[in-house]
């Protein structure tokens, strides 16, 4: 059964708006109140916002329930990191892969950045690289960004890789 992660987070804006633990169901909250903005601060409380997202919504986007992370930016000592880089872990990977094909794209990569949170120069080559193999791979800030990338995705409305600047 799916939990959301992070209840006390819910909770405390509950309380502020009148609403007793007692009254709480996770399943009572909306898609959209999900996490606020204000209180998300780094790129791991936006992804796990974001599959928490994509598990509501699994129902309208099947496609949502082979979505991944792939966890490249993991720090780790370095004999660990060097048996991941034995066995293939690259540079630049980006966060989070949906194996769906949709449109003339294959699947699509997201990079999920938090804040002013930049890509790096190894980011922004394996991301033009997966677009030049077929693949959406987009940067985006945020959950929220990222869950409009996904739906716009699905819905076949991204033409090129400025997909931002027709929404």
């Amino acid at each position: 059964m799916f939990k959301f992660q992070n209840t006390h987070v819910f909770l405390s804006w509950w309380h502020s708006v009148g609403v007793s633990r007692r009254h709480f169901s996770v399943f009572d909250i909306p898609a959209r109140m999900c996490y606020k903005r204000s209180m998300i601060a780094s790129e791991h409380e936006n992804q796990v916002a974001l599959f928490q997202w994509m598990k509501l919504h699994e129902v309208t986007y099947p496609a949502l329930k082979n979505a991944f992370a792939i966890p490249n930016g993991t720090r780790t000592s370095p004999r660990v990191a060097a048996r991941m880089k034995a066995e293939g872990v690259l540079k630049g990977v980006s966060d989070i892969f949906l194996p769906h094909p949709a449109g003339k794209f294959h699947g699509l990569f997201i990079e999920l950045k938090a804040g002013k949170g930049r890509a790096s120069p190894e980011q922004k080559a394996f991301i033009a690289a997966m677009m030049s193999a077929g693949y959406c791979a987009e940067v985006v800030t945020g959950w929220e960004a990222a869950a409009m990338l996904i739906i716009a995705y699905l819905e076949e409305r991204i033409e090129n890789s400025n997909w931002h600047q027709g929404l």
